[in-house]
């Protein structure tokens, strides 16, 4: 796990994660790939601190290659009693 600055919160945080299937190459053959989960932009809702931008990207020789990026506009839950 690598952690961004800040003495208390990450200004991001990347998880290595273990490998999972990735289409590569012309014919389609499925490799086995590491890949990594990355969190930032962490704002308060309800007084906890939520990653507001996250995004999901295979780990190749070749370098990093995202496959995910997402931006959460608007978050809405509820607490069980």
């Amino acid at each position: 796990m690598r952690l961004g600055r800040g003495p208390l919160l990450p200004r991001s945080l990347r998880r290595p994660v273990d490998a999972r299937g990735a289409g590569a190459g012309k014919d389609g053959v499925m490799l086995m790939l590491p890949w990594e989960c990355a969190l930032s932009d962490y704002r308060p809702q309800d007084g906890m601190l939520i990653p507001m931008v996250g995004e999901a990207a295979w780990v190749r020789r070749e370098g990093r290659k995202a496959y995910f990026v997402g931006n959460l506009q608007k978050l809405r839950y509820e607490f069980l009693p």
